[in-house]
């Protein structure tokens, strides 16, 4: 019998997974700071100058309006899940990718998602920034984080930053 449909991704979803094989602007840049699989991202500013290669993640910075650039993605050669200082990081500025959302969420497909200053991605828009739409309903799933099993919720992000420099 012949193969009738392919995937580029298993089943399982992974933080910072790229969700599928769509258009999507991925750019690379300079860690500032560690920076998680899937952590939304902004540029560096030091003494009030604003970096054109080199990121943070966003609790390590209080990000000022449109500064989010991108979600940080995963990269198997990176097996602490994180990138750390001085590594480069594969940022999606456009596309779909996994994310985790807080264990109390209630993201629904086609919520609009948010992020805030402690690096959360939420459909609550109170202080939020807009950053995209969920594309699925937050699931829990089981995996390996600092080489411990956990529970995390997932969902689906359509993700377009392009806009934001």
């Amino acid at each position: 019998m012949a193969q009738t449909s392919f995937q580029l991704y298993s089943d399982k979803w992974a933080v910072g997974q790229i969700a599928d094989n769509s258009l999507n602007q991925i750019d690379s840049f300079i860690a500032s700071t560690i920076i998680p699989f899937g952590g939304v991202v902004t540029r560096t500013v030091t003494n009030n100058v604003i970096s054109q290669n080199k990121i943070s993640w966003v609790p390590t910075t209080l990000p000022a309006a449109g500064s989010v650039i991108g979600i940080a993605i995963r990269r198997e050669m990176e097996v602490t899940g994180q990138y750390e200082i001085g590594h480069q990081v594969d940022v999606l500025r456009l596309g779909r990718i996994i994310v985790i959302v807080p264990e109390n969420s209630d993201v629904k497909v086609n919520d609009l998602a948010y992020t805030y200053s402690d690096g959360a991605i939420n459909n609550n828009s109170n202080n939020g920034r807009l950053i995209g739409r969920f594309l699925s309903d937050a699931k829990v799933e089981t995996m390996l984080i600092n080489g411990e099993s956990k529970s995390v919720k997932l969902a689906e992000l359509q993700v377009d930053l392009l806009e934001n420099k």
